[in-house]
């Protein structure tokens, strides 16, 4: 709750009254909560382990196996 005093200061004091700290503090929680679920229903770990360990790419361009561009034509 602290946190939300801490932020609030940069509010106008108008609004500042308005706003309740538990509103904030819920607000942030299904926040998270929604975005969690969200996850939850496209599950991108494929894309979220590449993003964190992207494929290594060799020197050359080719991998091992494939045969340059130049000489597939």
């Amino acid at each position: 709750m602290s946190a939300v005093h801490g932020l609030s200061q940069y509010l106008p004091v108008g609004l500042r009254k308005q706003i309740n700290p538990y509103n904030a503090q819920a607000a942030a929680l299904w926040g998270g909560t929604g975005l969690l679920g969200a996850l939850f229903v496209v599950q991108p770990f494929s894309w979220m382990y590449s993003l964190v360990n992207p494929p290594e790419e060799s020197e050359e361009g080719g991998g091992e196996g494939e045969a340059p561009a130049a000489a597939q034509k």
